[in-house]
């Protein structure tokens, strides 16, 4: 694969996670951006919809429910900090009823990758949560209690 290919890869990889990390997003808005003369409308101009939804699984941990995702829930998690945020990450969790990836609760709590990555030390400390595997095989999921 070419360098040039390359780029234009990762540039179109860049528009999907926005779009992802970003739910809250118009079409309306996406309409007004593909028709700008932003350097990155035209990557934009290029992509399908089933693009958009193979990723939206791919970003949900495998998910093929959207409706999976709490929207009002999500909006709250991007604003809420510690314990607030601690609180959904465990409705998140009890939700999924699995140990998760990261992947899958960025996707329904938002944020930057530290405020997900210091609530689920908080909330391990406290005996709440469990980290299953290390690095991208980390998954988090509720400690049974008896």
């Amino acid at each position: 694969m070419s360098l040039e290919a390359l780029f234009e890869d990762g540039q179109r990889s860049a528009v999907l996670r926005v779009i992802y990390d970003h739910p809250e997003i118009r079409l309306g808005e996406l309409a007004s951006f593909v028709m700008s003369d932003d350097p990155l409308a035209p990557v934009l101009r290029t992509l399908t919809i089933d693009e958009l939804l193979q990723g939206s699984r791919t970003a949900q941990g495998g998910d093929s429910d959207p409706s999976a995702i709490d929207y009002a829930r999500l909006g709250r998690a991007k604003k809420a900090t510690g314990e607030d945020f601690d609180e959904l990450a465990i409705e998140v969790l009890t939700a999924a009823g699995r140990p998760v990836a990261a992947a899958y609760l960025r996707t329904r709590l938002g944020g930057p990758r530290w405020k997900l990555q210091a609530s689920m030390r908080r909330l391990e400390a406290a005996g709440v949560v469990r980290r299953h595997g290390q690095t991208s095989g980390t998954r988090w999921g509720l400690v049974e209690r008896s």
